[in-house]
This record gives C-alpha cells, sequence and structure tokens, in this order.
C-alpha cells in the first residue's frame, strides 16, 4: 500500500477526540471571513426562485511557521501556499450550481530526510461541486460534493459528522483546512417555522493525517507499530454498506433554534488490526440535538451527541469501540464594536471504558474548555488581536495560539503570532504529544 492511500486510510486517533481541531482555528484565519463562506454551504431559509446571476470569489493564504525548539525530531521551518477558488451560478430562477477548488503547495525543511533536507508537495484538489434545484418553493434538490456542517456551536462541534477532517496541519490549523466536502444528495423541506434536511452519501470518505512521517502524526511511535503491509478495506468490502444515511429537523421559536438529527454512517476513524494487518471501518448510529437563542448581546448554543459505537484506540495502540456521549455548550458575545469572544466547555463521556490512563489522547470523562476572542486595537479596525486555545481540563493539557493581524487594505492582510503546546502527561493528550513543538508564524491573506 502506498504511502499516500495508508496516510488517507489510517487517521486514527485525533478525530477520536472530537474538539481537538476544532478548539482553536489559528494561524490562516486571516481576516475570519473565509474559513466559513468557503468551507460551509450556506443555503437560503426560503427555497423560492432567485435571479440569474454569477458570484466569483476566492483567497491566497501563505502562511511560514518556524519551530521554536529543535529537538532533531521535527521540521525547522514550513511554507504553506493555498489558493481558494469558488464560482456560484444561478443558473435561473430555480437552478443553481456551484464549483470549488484548490490548490496546495507545502514546503519543510526537514533536518533528518538524508541528502535532501528540503520538502516539497503540490495538491490541486476538487472540493465542492453541486447542483441544485428549487423543485417548488419549499423542496430544494442539492447533488454534488457539499460541505455540510450540522450543530450549532463552533467550538467544539459534537454534530460535525457529515464531512471529513485533514489532520495533516496540526489541531491548531484553520478551520478552512480542516473539512472536507463530501459527494451526496440532500434534499430540503422548508414548511413555514419547520424545516426536514435528508442526506445521502453513497461514497464513503475517510479523515486524513500524516502516519508516516511529519510534525503531526496523532501518535507517539514508541507505543503504536503499525504493520508496513496493512492493507484498508472499505465499508462496503468488509460486508456492509459504505452509504451515509442522515436527517435534520429544525425548528424557529422566535429567537429560538432547535433541531434533531440522526446520521448512520460508517465511523470515519478506522479500526485497525495489526495482528491482521487490516483495517476496517465500524457502522454506527449518531442521535443529536442542537439550540441556540439569542439572549441580548449573547448568543447561546448547545449540542449533543449520543454515538452508539466511536472507534477508539488504547496508549499502546489496540483499537476498542465504546457508546459515547458528547455534548457541549458555548456563548458569544459582542458588548461592544471592537471587541467578540466566544467562550466554550465540551464533555465527551465514555461509556464502559477501560481502566484510567489507558485511552490515546483521551480521559474516560473528558472536559475541555475553549476560548476565541478578537480586540480590535485601531478604531478604524485596521489592528486585531486574536486569541485562541483549549484546555483539557481532564487531562492537564493546553494548546492555543495569538496573532496580531493588520487589515492594510480591504482585500490584503497580514498577521503574525506563536502557538504553543503543554501537556502535565507526556503524550496522554495533544498538548503533550506535541509538546515542545511551539512554532511562530508570519501569514498573509488576499482575498478576492
Amino acid at each position: 500500500m502506498s504511502r499516500g492511500g495508508l496516510a488517507l486510510a489510517v487517521s486514527l486517533v485525533v478525530a477520536a477526540s472530537p474538539s481537538v481541531a476544532q478548539a482553536a482555528p489559528g494561524p490562516g484565519d486571516g481576516e475570519g471571513e473565509t474559513p466559513e463562506t468557503l468551507e460551509v454551504d450556506e443555503r437560503p431559509s426560503s427555497c423560492g426562485p432567485r435571479a440569474p446571476r454569477v458570484d466569483a470569489r476566492g483567497r491566497v493564504d501563505v502562511v511560514a511557521t518556524a519551530h521554536l525548539h529543535d529537538d532533531g525530531d521535527e521540521d525547522l521551518f514550513s511554507l504553506y501556499e493555498r489558493v481558494d477558488l469558488s464560482i456560484t451560478w444561478e443558473l435561473g430562477p430555480r437552478v443553481s450550481a456551484r464549483l470549488d477548488g484548490r490548490l496546495v503547495h507545502r514546503l519543510r525543511l526537514d533536518p533528518e530526510r538524508q541528502g535532501d533536507d528540503l520538502q516539497a508537495a503540490f495538491e490541486p484538489e476538487l472540493r465542492r461541486a453541486w447542483l441544485a434545484w428549487r423543485a417548488t418553493d419549499a423542496l430544494e434538490l442539492t447533488v454534488g460534493q457539499q460541505a455540510l456542517r450540522w450543530g450549532a456551536t463552533t467550538l467544539a462541534r459534537p454534530l460535525d459528522a457529515l464531512v471529513a477532517h485533514d489532520y495533516r496541519f496540526g489541531p491548531l490549523a484553520p478551520q478552512g483546512a480542516l473539512a472536507r466536502p463530501v459527494f451526496g444528495l440532500t434534499a430540503r423541506l422548508n414548511a413555514g417555522r419547520h424545516g426536514v434536511t435528508l442526506v445521502y452519501q453513497p461514497f464513503f470518505a475517510g479523515h486524513r493525517a500524516d502516519l508516516l512521517k511529519g510534525d503531526w502524526v496523532p501518535f507517539d511511535p514508541d507505543r503504536f507499530a503499525l504493520p508496513p503491509d496493512l492493507n484498508l478495506v472499505s465499508p462496503r468490502d468488509d460486508g456492509g454498506a459504505g452509504a451515509t444515511v442522515a436527517a435534520r429537523w429544525a425548528v424557529r421559536l422566535g429567537a429560538v433554534d432547535a433541531g434533531l438529527v440522526w446520521v448512520w454512517q460508517p465511523d470515519r476513524v478506522p479500526w485497525v488490526d495489526a495482528s491482521a494487518a487490516r483495517a476496517t471501518y465500524r457502522r454506527r448510529h449518531v442521535l443529536g440535538a442542537e439550540l441556540s437563542a439569542l439572549l441580548g448581546p449573547v448568543v447561546a448554543r448547545l449540542d449533543a451527541a449520543l454515538s452508539t459505537r466511536q472507534t477508539l484506540y488504547l496508549r499502546d495502540g489496540r483499537p476498542l469501540d465504546r457508546p459515547t456521549l458528547h455534548a457541549a455548550l458555548e456563548l458569544e458575545v459582542r458588548p461592544a464594536v471592537w471587541l467578540e469572544a466566544a467562550v466554550g466547555v465540551d464533555h465527551l463521556a465514555v461509556f464502559e471504558p477501560p481502566p484510567e490512563g489507558e485511552l490515546h489522547l483521551l480521559a474516560p470523562q473528558a472536559t475541555r474548555l475553549a476560548l476565541r476572542s478578537s480586540l480590535l486595537l485601531a478604531f478604524d479596525g485596521a489592528v486585531r488581536l486574536d486569541l485562541r486555545g483549549r484546555w483539557d481540563v481532564s487531562l492537564g493539557d493546553f494548546i492555543g495560539d495569538a496573532g496580531l493581524t493588520w487589515r492594510a487594505s480591504r482585500a490584503w492582510a497580514l498577521g503574525a503570532g506563536a502557538a504553543v503546546f503543554t501537556g502535565a502527561s507526556s503524550g496522554r493528550g495533544v498538548g503533550g504529544l506535541y509538546e515542545g513543538r511551539d512554532y511562530a508564524y508570519l501569514r498573509s491573506s488576499l482575498t478576492f
């Protein structure tokens, strides 16, 4: 099996800790508009006809990082360049289409590579590509690659089950680098205050991660021993359907939005049987609820998800599956035009857990606090201070970053900052796993 196939197949256990990657968007978010507008399929509240038009937009991100500690086991410098292009067509009063493309160039200096310290990778990717038909004023059908991110919370996302994730850029990567659209058919029915969404994804897409080399390998190589001849078995080949089926009911009652969610899918984290050199994906049900309410200047959000079988890992690399309950509460406030802040707490409970300390990157009862804030330091909004972080209370684990952004013009922004990782127990949590890999970064973002 090729290295690329292995990295795509076995994304292991960063995904087993659902709020890790979402806790702090980190360097690359720039002005803040693009991660959501480019990554989430925003659908209108009404399915009625719209006037023909063409909307094209894009963004270029360049991020240079330098690690603050040289332990001989990581990349010293890296350069990440990303170009996002998006075109939306309103082809008529009831037909629309969208096409998104991405070009990523990665350059890194690896001191351990013999004969060639400088490594480069170029990745073109077709992301969203869908066609929507508004059959009636109340019914809309969409087919193609879509980024469907259910749930109300944004710091931790318990209900984010309909997209795959890319963990190759670290736990503080921008959200725009995390979500991977998945091909599917979506039907949306709006009836006044109520709405129903049905989703069918016929093809399976797993998470991505670097396993053989890189700064963000999601396990300790001294504890995990992956077989070199690992064979990936898709859900369909393993005797079960590889499709995902999901439904969501939503209702709006004044300033309160509520919804119920059901998902039936293969867990996107593979079950690796090292003794048989085999990796499969185990099917599960996800039942969830979401709630958001406007309370004066505060927006309160609540998500909860019950998974009937979630793939987890022990610290020695053995897999296990257990039912889990993941709940998240988030408060976002804008007390003034110069300050925006969101704080959240999430809790993941593992039913019938193994003995304390045996789960990888996770406690059996994991409680985590998260923060995201933006403070304008100039009256015209040209300078902004961003703080993001996540503290795992159960493991004494912390990851976070701080950065300054200068908006040179409406389209161009420059930024600089630093990210830190620390853990009370080495390797037990994400901060401990990546401890010593703190880095500083410079960023340039151009939107058009």
